[in-house]
């Protein structure tokens, strides 16, 4: 019962969120969207590196 409890609500805060996007990237503007890419990918580069990390010293025991 919990778990479909999070679940819609999770839901809905997501509808919302989407719901809402357009009046988000109007406030945003094109700079701070420019912005937000950026580090959105940035962020993105570092979890894949350290997934390469950790796979890698899984692999090479040696390196840990």
């Amino acid at each position: 019962m919990l778990v479909s409890l999070v679940i819609c609500a999770m839901a809905m805060g997501r509808f919302l969120f989407l719901l809402l996007t357009p009046r988000l990237w109007q406030w945003l503007g094109q700079t701070r969207e420019r912005v937000l890419q950026r580090l959105m990918g940035l962020l993105i580069t570092a979890v894949a590196v350290q997934i390469l990390v950790n796979g890698l010293k899984g692999c090479f025991p040696i390196l840990a």
